[in-house]
């Protein structure tokens, strides 16, 4: 798992990421 390095600037970026990762993965595991 990689490790982001939050910054002020990048901050809520990371956040969304972090969500849209976390909803992929709910799907994908969801569905097995």
């Amino acid at each position: 798992m990689a490790i982001v390095k939050v910054t002020d600037s990048n901050f809520d970026e990371n956040i969304q990421s972090g969500v849209n990762l976390v909803d992929f993965w709910a799907t994908w595991v969801w569905t097995l």
